[in-house]
């Protein structure tokens, strides 16, 4: 087993940290937002935005995050503009922090180089949804010795770097449903890219350990809450049904409903019938 230590503060509050990669939120992304507000404040906590990345590797406009949540009255206590003391409150400006955890990992043979990408990355077309996905890695990268991959690296081959996963069911606790299996395939995941830009994934873990979060509200932390939005039929809303809604669409929802937006979405994730 892989332990990975960075740092030595830990977190002795309740600290949530929502994470937003594109100007227009989708309603998924208010309504996950709330929750982590609601969580935070409900426990005298701290309420933490950060500006991630899409999948183009580009960042919203920290004003323009901003100004939506402020709109809806989720004030944050630390972020981009208001600071904090574990800044810079942005992917794009942590990368030092993740190339760090990367060699660390590589060091302690928890991850390796991988240059079977080739030029491929390049070929990324911005303007397409979905961007040139990279070819699965052959074992060799993996048996190379580290002296070697990193002497490779130096002499500018592309690569990405991979973490060494093994196969099998493993158990997760969920707050609300105790412990749940999860299937994981035997495919080492990509941490970063070939131009140096951390995986969401990655970003996520690392900057959920250096920021001190106690709890992630979405999918992945040392507490997990499962929080999917649910149809009027209790069945999981699919990510290809949901749209994505600039500020304006909000707002304009924001003003038409009878009751507040928020209010309305609070109830989207409850997965059981009334009375249970």
């Amino acid at each position: 087993m892989c332990l990975l230590s960075y740092g030595s503060k830990l977190a002795k509050e309740v600290r949530l940290v929502v994470r937003i990669s594109g100007d227009n939120v989708s309603l998924r992304g208010l309504r996950r937002a709330l929750y982590n507000f609601l969580f935070a404040r409900a426990n005298n906590g701290k309420f933490i935005l950060q500006l991630a990345l899409n999948r183009h590797g580009r960042q919203p406009r920290a004003k323009k995050i901003e100004a939506l949540l402020d709109r809806f009255g989720l004030e944050q206590d630390e972020g981009p503009t208001v600071g904090g003391p574990f800044a810079p409150y942005s992917v794009a400006k942590r990368l030092k922090t993740y190339a760090d955890v990367v060699e660390r990992l590589i060091d302690t043979q928890c991850a390796y180089r991988c240059f079977c990408c080739g030029d491929a990355w390049k070929e990324t077309d911005p303007t397409l949804k979905e961007p040139v996905k990279l070819p699965l890695c052959s074992s060799k990268c993996a048996l190379r010795p580290r002296s070697e991959s990193k002497i490779m690296a130096r002499d500018g081959m592309p690569h990405t770097v991979r973490l060494k996963i093994a196969a099998g069911t493993f158990q997760y606790r969920d707050i609300l449903e105790g412990m749940l299996p999860r299937p994981v395939p035997a495919m080492d995941q990509v941490l970063l890219r070939p131009n140096s830009m951390p995986t969401s994934f990655f970003a996520n873990i690392v900057d959920n350990h250096t920021l001190c979060a106690s709890h992630y509200v979405a999918s992945t932390s040392r507490d997990f809450l499962q929080l999917p939005l649910m149809k009027p039929e209790k069945q999981e809303l699919a990510q290809e049904e949901q749209q994505e809604l600039d500020e304006q669409q909000l707002l304009q929802m924001f003003d038409m409903m009878d009751d507040n937006l928020l209010s309305d979405i609070t109830p989207l994730s409850d997965p059981f019938p009334k009375g249970s």
